[in-house]
């Protein structure tokens, strides 16, 4: 079997190839602005974090800050990113009045203990 090519498959994959070049050329400009410290970049922007390099300062959420402050900073994001200790088990969130949270509770009023009591005949 041979697959036809048409114009929109070359045009779909001519586009393919120029977001791949582009990825590419934006990966290699990163590399050479941050140099060794693009993981910790990448890592802090992936966290929700403004991480950018201007007039040779290199900012984090609009501050000033050293590379060795940036690597701490990822470091700490590592540290938290890290996998649950096996030994804790998983809680379930309750409410004030200790009712699983998403539980429906029926609002009839309760029987009382005498009137439950098996003896009472």
């Amino acid at each position: 079997m041979t697959a036809r090519v048409t114009r929109a498959s070359a045009v779909k994959a001519k586009a393919e190839e120029t977001v791949e070049q582009r990825r590419l050329e934006e990966a290699q400009r990163l590399g050479k602005l941050y140099g060794a410290l693009l993981p910790d970049v990448l890592l802090l922007r992936s966290r929700d974090n403004d991480v950018r390099k201007e007039g040779g300062r290199l900012l984090f959420n609009g501050r000033a800050i050293e590379p060795a402050e940036l690597q701490a900073k990822a470091a700490r994001e590592r540290r938290l990113l890290g996998k649950p200790e096996p030994d804790r088990g998983r809680r379930v969130a309750r409410t004030a009045s200790g009712h699983k949270v998403g539980d429906s509770v029926s609002l009839k009023a309760k029987r009382s203990a005498a009137a439950r009591c098996p003896c009472r005949r």
